[in-house]
């Protein structure tokens, strides 16, 4: 139905809307750090809703692929992310914390069910390199250099933990919100992401100013090439052994799609330039993310076209008098 299109753009609208006037009006330092603390865990919250029962029986079923999976989520992304880091030198530290955070849970399962690839695995890779990461993820710090206090590190964590937790014992609750949020995670989390992302943007850039734009369009180049690269080598790696294409293109999905709660969480041990900017990549990310699920399943990049004939059709309606 036509109708519905509309309803999900004026969500859409909304949720852009709102987050960003909430980012933005939140101005002073000490509240924007007590606020992102609290979305911080909200976002984790969500996460451990998404996180389904039985997920030690899809490992057993597919140990090879998810031993890949893992893999290219901590050996190839922060070596790709080392490698774009040295090409462009002043990005590196937000690289390196994009690299070393282990996969997304919702967007490469989203992008493999739309390629008719194996969403089931993408999930799969993202849970469990969630809490592989709680071990990996220190050691990647310090192989890779980032210059972050293990004893704060620590400690914060916590929060996070202490949410994510909580979201995977709330999941069993028969409660109508707790199955709207899971429903609705994908709205949910990008209206958390969004208001963590504009707010702290808008910290920076009263102390910048319109420069700090210039280094967002730059780094969302470099954000493009480095997902678009992540996709790339992990599919090729893993269709080296053999696996099928629908494995292999779940597994590239989850190694392009970085978990953006876990690069958030690592960034605020930095400054809040990498915040805004681990912000920024997600936004990024979920346009790459498009454009690749658009060339394999069209062969082009469709998104664009739609946008603009969605855009343009209310004109085809007016009626000039001749």
């Amino acid at each position: 139905m036509p109708s519905e299109g509309l309803r999900v753009d004026i969500e859409l609208l909304m949720l852009v809307i709102t987050a960003g006037l909430m980012g933005y009006l939140l101005t002073d330092q000490f509240i924007s750090n007590a606020l992102l603390s609290g979305l911080l865990a909200a976002l984790f919250f969500l996460i451990g809703l998404q996180i389904e029962p039985g997920i030690l029986k899809n490992i057993r079923l597919k140990p090879k692929q998810m031993v890949l999976g893992l893999s290219t989520v901590f050996v190839v992304a922060p070596a790709t992310a080392f490698m774009f880091g040295t090409i462009v030198p002043e990005f590196l530290d937000v690289l390196l914390v994009i690299g070393v955070s282990a996969a997304g849970i919702s967007s490469a399962r989203i992008w493999s069910n739309m390629t008719n690839s194996d969403g089931d695995l993408a999930h799969d890779i993202g849970v469990v390199s969630l809490f592989t990461g709680l071990l990996a993820i220190p050691v990647l710090i310090a192989v890779t250099g980032l210059n972050i206090d293990y004893s704060v590190f620590a400690s914060n964590a916590l929060i996070p933990l202490t949410a994510l937790f909580v979201g995977i014992t709330a999941r069993n609750i028969k409660a109508r919100a707790v199955s709207d949020l899971r429903y609705h995670f994908s709205k949910a989390s990008f209206w958390l992401i969004t208001v963590i992302t504009v707010a702290q943007t808008h910290l920076i850039f009263l102390e910048e100013g319109f420069s700090l734009f210039y280094t967002f369009l730059y780094a969302s180049l470099v954000f493009m090439g480095f997902t678009l690269a992540c996709f790339g080598i992990a599919y090729l790696l893993t269709r080296i052994t053999d696996i099928y294409k629908k494995e292999a293109r779940a597994i590239a999905f989850s190694n392009g799609s970085k978990n953006v709660a876990i690069a958030f969480f690592i960034a605020l041990h930095i400054d809040g330039l990498a915040v805004a900017l681990v912000g920024l990549y997600y936004f990024v990310r979920q346009l790459t993310g498009l454009v690749a699920v658009d060339l394999m399943v069209h062969g082009e990049f469709r998104a664009f076209k739609r946008l603009v004939l969605k855009a343009s059709s209310p004109l085809g309606k007016l009626r000039v008098n001749k």
